[in-house]
């Protein structure tokens, strides 16, 4: 039977009534001041209820359907979240009831779970969180199974590595940074390239390599298009037209933990205060667009452009680009999952 691809993110609302049921979940057992959630819940409000995530999701594996079935006939693609539907729980208890009642009919076989999630770069709350996710999960889908059926089901998951130096991934970003310089430059404009990625608590990002390797790519592109040398925060005053920088955004949390740094509205504050009047924001740590994309950089992030007087660009995330479903492809038709990947248990 099977096998079985997951392709596994964290989810957002589809509707106003979505909100408060996805953030109890995200939010459970967190020390999160009430006014920060509220500030949440306008956000989403503001943009009607609905996170551009699971409709990405879906695109993606709409793409990756055809020829996945044509290199892999029999196998099933699978969307399943960590805070909304289809949640991961709910999408592990149908596909262990599949495997559980064909190995009860004779198929003895085991079945491999290939799971691709979106997520890039080295840290906590990276690619082990959903491996963490899913273990546990699986443990309590198991103990299920087997009390009702009587039998544990023969399965086997395979994981999605950090991919950061995946020659297929600088690609893409690659590829996103030219397309929106171009356009940039028909205008004669010398943009400010700013690598955007979700801020963590700085304490995490230290211990885990965050921010090396999301410094160990965004180098590696930076060469690759011909950008100019990365200046610090306190440099970009004085940025010339070639400059990138690598900047955080979205942190949340408790306000009195220091974040990692520095915020892309101060990189915005300290461009606006030297000669370059332009932007251009990468999002390069997020796959898929998402309200990290469509809020905090698409209206907090351009308004305060606007606001001091530079002109704003963003270049699209990366994840519905030819190279991430080539890669991806690999990863699920592969025997063991493909390069970069790991088999944890069994």
């Amino acid at each position: 039977m099977g096998p079985f691809d997951i392709v596994l993110s964290y989810g957002g609302p589809e509707s106003l009534d979505e909100i408060e049921p996805f953030l109890d979940r995200i939010l459970a057992g967190k020390p999160i001041p009430p006014q920060r959630r509220e500030a949440v819940v306008r956000r989403y409000r503001q943009l009607g209820g609905i996170s551009p995530l699971n409709a990405q999701v879906r695109a993606f594996i709409a793409a990756l359907r055809p020829e996945l079935s044509r290199r892999a006939p029999g196998s099933e693609i699978l969307q399943a979240n960590l805070f909304a539907a289809p949640l991961l729980e709910e999408v592990l208890a149908s596909t262990a009831e599949k495997i559980a009642r064909a190995n009860l009919a004779g198929d003895m076989s085991q079945t491999q779970i290939r799971v691709f999630s979106a997520s890039a770069f080295v840290g906590p709350t990276c690619q082990m969180r959903y491996r963490q996710a899913v273990e546990s999960v699986r443990e309590k889908v198991e103990n299920e199974i087997a009390e009702r059926l009587g039998i544990t089901p023969r399965w086997r998951f395979v994981f999605s590595e950090p991919f950061y130096r995946a020659e297929l991934f600088r690609r893409a970003v690659a590829n996103t940074v030219l397309e929106a310089r171009a356009h940039a430059l028909l205008e004669n404009s010398h943009p400010v390239v700013l690598f955007s990625a979700h801020a963590l608590p700085e304490e995490e990002s230290c211990s885990a390599g965050y921010r090396e390797s999301l410094l160990d790519l965004c180098s590696s592109v930076a060469r690759s298009v011909g950008l100019g040398q990365r200046r610090e925060a306190g440099g970009l005053e004085q940025s010339c037209p070639s400059d990138w920088a690598l900047v955080f955004q979205s942190a949340s949390g408790s306000p009195g933990r220091p974040w990692t740094g520095p915020a892309i509205s101060e990189a915005i504050e300290k461009i606006a205060a030297g000669a370059v009047k332009d932007v251009l924001v990468i999002p390069v740590g997020f796959f898929f667009e998402n309200m990290e994309t469509a809020f905090d950089l698409d209206i907090e992030a351009a308004s305060l452009c606007r606001t001091l007087g530079l002109s704003c660009r963003r270049g699209k995330t990366v994840g519905l680009s030819a190279e991430m479903l080539t890669m991806t492809l690999e990863f699920f038709t592969s025997q063991s999952g493909g390069t970069g990947s790991s088999v944890v248990y069994t």
